[in-house]
């Protein structure tokens, strides 16, 4: 009785402010040729009609990835620094005003650029059941090339989901997709104190222009850094080890490194696109 009076509370809170954030936990296979799973955590912020959906693990880094690289371009040491998550994107929705953002982010850089609106076209199905408490109910769409099943809670009566989801009278839950090879489960739903503000590190650009940075990349993994070294070009380089480095030799392990990555990760959320860190 006790466990259905609190969510009757939240709900009629919800309903009042419109304002909660929630913590979803993300198991993805970023190969398609393996069967082992990842899993992070990601947290969607709604307050005032606008979302913000975002890896909070990689925005704590940015901070110590901006410093070693700093350090790099003046000492040449190569640093050494754990990458401890791959879902480098975010989405923010602004309802108020129909207008959606993406970031993405590439070489510790986060660049943010707006989209048209995401096309969700949902299929209402029978089922029910119950995750933290909330009675839920099934829904079905297709979404970047693969099919999608949500169980979204009309009780709390937010038109919002992970990552671009939308468009279901509750918010969504539970969303998997049918080959089981991504599933957002939500571990915590509560009140959230805080407007939904992007970082300030943001680099704002045209979504075609992102592509073209992109594709860039692709074509050259060693751009970014080629650009660093003719910029510095006194700097010694070294890798973690101490041993020096010629350039080339950075160059091809810059391109190796991506391309193995690129290998390793060939199962992205949106089929066709091209996964990179």
């Amino acid at each position: 009785m006790t466990k259905v009076l609190f969510i009757s509370l939240l709900a009629f809170f919800v309903i009042l402010k419109a304002q909660i954030s929630t913590t979803y936990e993300i198991t993805y296979k970023p190969d398609s040729t393996k069967s082992s799973y990842n899993t992070e955590y990601m947290t969607l912020k709604i307050k005032n009609k606008t979302s913000y959906f975002y890896n909070e693990t990689k925005f704590k880094l940015d901070s110590i990835y901006n410093r070693v690289t700093a350090e790099y371009l003046k000492t040449g040491v190569l640093p050494h620094v754990s990458t401890k998550y791959e879902l480098n994107f975010g989405f923010v929705k602004d309802f108020k005003n129909d207008h959606y953002t993406e970031i993405r982010n590439i070489e510790s850089k986060n660049f943010a650029f707006n989209i048209k609106k995401p096309v969700m076209v949902w299929k209402l199905l029978p089922d029910r059941n119950t995750i933290l408490n909330y009675p839920v109910k099934k829904a079905q769409t297709v979404f970047g090339g693969r099919i999608w099943i949500a169980w979204y809670a009309e009780e709390i009566p937010l038109n919002d989901g992970p990552y671009k989801f939308f468009g279901l009278p509750g918010l969504i839950l539970d969303l998997k997709d049918s080959a089981s090879d991504y599933h957002f489960k939500v571990v915590t739903v509560k009140k959230n104190e805080e407007d939904v503000k992007l970082p300030k590190n943001i680099i704002f650009l045209t979504e075609e222009k992102y592509i073209s940075l992109k594709n860039k990349i692709i074509d050259d993994p060693a751009v970014s850094v080629r650009e660093s070294v003719m910029q510095s070009p006194n700097v010694v380089m070294k890798d973690t080890k101490g041993k020096i480095m010629n350039p080339n030799e950075l160059f091809d392990k810059i391109n190796q490194e991506f391309f193995e990555f690129v290998k390793q990760h060939n199962n992205p959320l949106e089929k066709g696109d091209v996964w990179i860190k």
